[in-house]
């Protein structure tokens, strides 16, 4: 006697098992966030992981966690270093 379709074993058996259906993106996915939830201090925040290698320009104030090699220019903006933060560049 033969099992009807809808009520077949469907489970996966052997290779079948490892395999999944994983997608991954392209591009990695950019969502716009209001300045205030981002930094609700109004302070741009470098963490601990991240690293700029080049120049950094601009004017508001600069909280630095992670690295930063090069030039840090911002003009009447406020530059902290946080414990993690290590920072080789001309201020």
């Amino acid at each position: 006697m033969s099992t009807p379709a809808h009520l077949s074993n469907t489970a996966p058996t052997g290779a079948d098992q490892h395999k999944q259906d994983v997608s991954v993106p392209s591009q990695p996915r950019l969502e716009r966030v209001p300045h205030s939830a981002a930094s609700p201090s109004g302070r741009t925040y470098l963490g601990k992981s991240l690293l700029i290698n080049g120049e950094v320009s601009g004017s508001e104030p600069l909280h630095i966690e992670g690295r930063v090699e090069g030039s840090i220019a911002l003009p009447g903006g406020q530059v902290s270093i946080g414990r993690d933060g290590v920072v080789a560049a001309s201020v």
